[in-house]
C-alpha cells in the first residue's frame, strides 16, 4: 500500500544532499529521478508493481498480456463462469510438453479448460497454453504494470499530495537511486564514490528483499503434464 507522498520523499533527499533550496539539484531534476527510480525498480522486480486481472484469451495456445501490462507474472486459473470453468492452470517447461505432445499447437486440439502454461523469460509479453484456448476463453492472471509517471507543477511541491506508486517499502530503494543520480550530476567534484555507494545500496536493497520474498513465499514443485 503507498501512502508516502511524492513530495516528501523529494524533501528527504534534499536533506541528505544539504540542498533544501534546490540550488545544485532542482526539485523538477529530482521529481525526474523519482520517476526513473520507479521504472528501474519495476524493471528488476517485476512484483512491485502488480496486479490480477480476468484474461479473454484467443484462439489457440499463443496468447499476448495487454498493452498496459509490463510482463506476465502467473497464469492463475479458469475463471469461466458461463461455463462453471475455475480449476487452476500449473505451470509446466516447454520442453515437456514438447516432447510428450508434438502437435500441442494444433487449433483442433483447442479446449474450454486449460490446464497447463509455459512462459519464456525472452519474450515477457507472451505466454502458451495448453491444450490451446478457445477464442474468448476466460482465464486469471497476474501481471506487472508500469508505475504512473508522475507530474507536479512548479511551486506546488508544498502543497502536491499525490504518493508513491509502489508499495512503502519501496521508499528506501527510490531514496537511494535519486541519490545515485544527484551524485553522478557532481562527479567532477569528487562525489563519484558517494554515486557508487548510494547505488550499492540501491542495489542491495532490491536483493535482499528478492531473497526474503523467495524465503517466505511457497515453491510448488513443477511435474510433467499428463
Amino acid at each position: 500500500m503507498s501512502t508516502v507522498k511524492v513530495a516528501e520523499t523529494i524533501k528527504k533527499v534534499q536533506v541528505i544532499l544539504q540542498d533544501k533550496t534546490s540550488v545544485r539539484w532542482p526539485e523538477q531534476e529530482l521529481l525526474d529521478w523519482f520517476n526513473l527510480a520507479q521504472q528501474d525498480i519495476v524493471n528488476h522486480r517485476p512484483d512491485s508493481k502488480s496486479e490480477t486481472l480476468l484474461f479473454e484469451c484467443n484462439e489457440g495456445t499463443r496468447q499476448v498480456i495487454p498493452a498496459q501490462a509490463l510482463r506476465l507474472i502467473a497464469v492463475q486459473r479458469n475463471e469461466d463462469s458461463g461455463k462453471q470453468v475455475y480449476s487452476v492452470i500449473t505451470q509446466v517447461e516447454q520442453d515437456i510438453l514438447d516432447q510428450q505432445h508434438e502437435d500441442w499447437h494444433n487449433p483442433s486440439r483447442s479446449a474450454d479448460k486449460i490446464q497447463h502454461y509455459t512462459y519464456d523469460d525472452r519474450l515477457p509479453k507472451e505466454f502458451m497454453l495448453f491444450p490451446g484456448a478457445k477464442a474468448g476463453h476466460k482465464i486469471r492472471i497476474a501481471i506487472s504494470t508500469a508505475p504512473v509517471f508522475i507530474k507536479i507543477e512548479p511551486g506546488k511541491f508544498d502543497t502536491d499530495e499525490q504518493v508513491i506508486g509502489l508499495d512503502d517499502t519501496y521508499v528506501n530503494p527510490i531514496m537511494d537511486y535519486m541519490l545515485y543520480r544527484a551524485y553522478s550530476k557532481n562527479v567532477d567534484f569528487g562525489q563519484g564514490n558517494l554515486a557508487m555507494a548510494a547505488y550499492q545500496s540501491y542495489a542491495n536493497a532490491l536483493g535482499i528483499k528478492a531473497q526474503m520474498d523467495r524465503a517466505i513465499s511457497p515453491q510448488p514443485e513443477i511435474t510433467s503434464s499428463n
